[in-house]
């Protein structure tokens, strides 16, 4: 009987091309083959179900093979990976492969991507992966996938690892959270994954570091978009980090990214330097104020930039900064502000780009809108190409004047400046010593690595001369920081090939938009998901709901407090009005003049009690219509209107009127009564009062 055979999923990551971060210069320098592995397929590796074979290739660090045997092809990339990614789906579909593409690149040009593969996902993976293998198994898989809702950061699984070439990488990679609660204009985060920021757990994270260690990697990168998003998980993330950490005999060093406005919180920056973050990459931007407000980035304009810089590089961290040209408030001036601020604030690395419109974000709908975009997006915003046409510059001169200021911020004396300025920060606070441990455990490559980085520097005077001032400036400042330095000589090896080979060119790309759907945007730019409009619609429904939820009860309140008026106002006058017959009833005995005969010697609380009985009985048997009679002076002194009982022949005839007052009393004595009537107070009250509070009670006490 024949073997079924498994069925195998091939995950494969194209190849980037050179970039500020590719490091490609120094890769035999820093003996590795690519930077960083490829962390969103390692996760959908670990989600997929275990009857199916899975392998991993990153073409970064080894040759696809076309022909390989598999069911499904499923590839990854960003945006600056867009050419290659669509020659490799298109060479595995003439082979008859199906072809399932997703990543960054589809959340933010899925219709570009859409020619190029049979199964197209958009959005965070973890959810619709699954559900299209369960689909796929059946038989009735779709061609498109969309996670529009967000996912539960603990469905995340660690990536696998195992499947990974781990030692021709770099660095490894931990996400601990996904979002960015701030609303950059040209952000892409916050439209892929929301301002809502989500947290793995935190003995999660601990585990993916210590899968990490375990595959014998001295250097990750904590891969979140904004690390101190959420504040109160990062102190708590950063506190277990640092335990776990600092336990080792050699601590892994951490790289990460946060926002500048971290500086108002000295706990989470001394955490950072527990836990052994090594170096920050600080999202600055301009330094002007109104290119940060056009751009919405408020959480730095009431920070004063070039101090904040000097804090967090006091807490022992070399500062990596985002820069940006071609805000729409930039002008000529601005290229010399730009290399002001960096060289004083000391940022040894300046990730300087042009500003891109990246497709869904605010700025590319505010742009399209007023009809200044220029052409199709690119994933690189370091070279010297924009897909915006400029405001206060032509095109050319924002060019030209980018490409002149990426020059003169890796000449090697800007270098030299603003290393040894970061130098400097950490010994700037007394008692604040540098705790870092950034080099990882000692190999015998790096002795390979020391003779390569030599190599460079002893070829040309000016180089050698940068080597001996960047070493002797330490070795004065900080020696405990030399072996740093010298680790970081080659980076600016790398930045200083990169201005004059990359950022020096000219560029221009070619679209071939024949196949794209262009019906929406000309460029076939757009998309299905938009986590800030639907966060958007979200809160404005839960406003709604709030405010109805609000009103109903505010209703229902008014109406309880209506029931609790109407009450207490029957309370009141129900009490007024026996007040007012205790206090007439008091009147007519003190005008009787009678004196009851001590009934009770007991206890007072029982008298009380006694005298109430008595009150309350006479009160049934007495009427308020009768009391008010027997307390007035007579028909004259009630006007012309007279009694209520009397009749209408009454009120005009005075005999009749006379007859009408002598009637007999609705209220008749006990015969237990002794209480004698004058003739006087018998003619002028004809009926028998009811008896007062105060009578009773001098009754039932016996008081003559």
């Amino acid at each position: 009987m024949p073997v079924s055979r498994r069925h195998k999923i091939l995950f494969v990551y194209p190849c980037f091309p050179m970039s500020f971060w590719s490091f490609g210069y120094i890769k035999q320098i820093g003996g590795f083959t690519a930077v960083m592995p490829p962390l969103g397929l390692a996760i959908l590796a670990a989600l997929t179900p275990p009857e199916f074979d899975v392998e991993i290739v990153d073409e970064n660090i080894e040759a696809i093979d076309f022909d390989a045997e598999c069911d499904v092809v499923a590839l990854s990339a960003m945006a600056i990976q867009e050419a290659r990614l669509f020659e490799v789906a298109d060479a595995f579909r003439r082979r008859g492969r199906l072809v399932c593409m997703g990543g960054p690149i589809c959340n933010v040009l899925p219709e570009r991507c859409r020619p190029h593969c049979d199964v197209l996902f958009e959005g965070e993976g973890e959810y619709i992966w699954k559900q299209f293998l369960a689909d796929w198994r059946e038989g009735t898989h779709r061609d498109h996938y969309v996670q529009a809702d967000k996912i539960d950061m603990r469905d995340s699984p660690a990536p696998r690892v195992e499947l990974l070439k781990v030692d021709r990488y770099r660095l490894g990679c931990v996400q601990t959270t996904r979002g960015c609660p701030f609303k950059c204009e040209f952000c892409d985060i916050i439209v892929t994954y929301g301002r809502k920021v989500r947290a793995k757990p935190v003995a999660h994270v601990i585990a993916e570091l210590q899968q990490w260690a375990d595959h014998g990697v001295d250097f990750v990168t904590l891969a979140d978009d904004n690390l101190v998003g959420d504040r109160a998980y990062c102190r708590q993330m950063l506190r277990a980090v640092a335990d776990w950490n600092r336990a080792r005999a050699v601590p892994i060093s951490l790289f990460a990214e946060m926002s500048v406005d971290a500086v108002r919180d000295p706990e989470l920056l001394e955490l950072c330097r527990q836990a052994n973050i090594t170096e920050m990459f600080l999202g600055v931007e301009t330094p002007r104020k109104a290119g940060l407000r056009e751009t919405l980035k408020m959480q730095n304009v009431a920070t004063d930039l070039v101090s904040a810089v000097k804090t967090i590089q006091s807490y022992g961290m070399v500062t990596v900064a985002g820069m940006i040209i071609g805000f729409d408030s930039d002008d000529a001036a601005i290229f010399e502000d730009q290399y002001a601020f960096l060289q004083e604030a000391g940022i040894p690395i300046v990730m300087l780009g042009l500003l891109q419109a990246i497709p869904r974000t605010p700025l590319y709908e505010r742009l399209e809108r007023t009809g200044r975009l220029r052409s199709p997006a690119q994933g690189n915003n370091t070279l010297s190409f924009t897909n915006i046409e400029p405001v206060c510059m032509r095109y050319d001169e924002l060019v030209d004047g980018y490409r002149t200021l990426f020059t003169r911020l890796y000449t090697l004396d800007a270098i030299g400046d603003r290393w040894l300025a970061n130098v400097d920060a950490w010994r700037s606070v007394p008692g604040r010593t540098w705790l870092q441990k950034p080099l990882g455990r000692w190999r015998p490559f790096m002795l390979v690595q020391t003779l390569l980085i030599l190599r460079w520097y002893v070829a040309r005077p000016s180089r050698f001369a940068f080597f001996c001032r960047m070493m002797a400036g330490t070795l004065a400042r900080l020696p405990a920081a030399v072996p740093q330095t010298f680790s970081y000589l080659a980076y600016f090896i790398h930045l200083r090939e990169y201005a004059d080979k990359v950022v020096a060119r000219e560029w221009k790309f070619n679209y071939a938009l024949d196949e794209v759907n262009t019906a929406a945007n000309r460029f076939g730019e757009g998309g299905a998901i938009n986590m800030v409009k639907l966060e958007t619609t979200d809160a404005r429904l839960k406003r709604l709901r709030t405010n109805h939820v609000q009103r109903r009860n505010r209703r229902t309140r008014r109406e309880k407090m209506l029931k609790v008026f109407l009450r207490v106002l029957r309370v009141l006058r129900s009490t007024s009005y026996f007040f007012t017959l205790l206090s007439r009833a008091r009147d007519r005995a003190a005008a009787s003049g009678t004196r009851p005969e001590r009934r009770c010697r007991g206890d007072d609380r029982e008298c009380r009690r006694t005298a109430f009985e008595d009150v309350r009985s006479s009160l049934s048997n007495c009427s308020y219509k009768t009391s008010r009679r027997a307390a007035s002076n007579g028909p004259a002194s009630r006007g012309s209107r007279g009694h209520p009982s009397r009749s209408r022949a009454a009120r005009h005839d005075p005999a009749a009127s006379a007859a009408s007052t002598h009637r007999r009393p609705r209220w008749t004595p006990s015969p237990s009564s002794e209480t004698p009537t004058s003739s006087s107070a018998t003619s002028a009250h004809p009926r028998r009062p009811c008896p007062s509070a105060e009578t009773s009670h001098r009754r039932a006490r016996g008081i003559p």
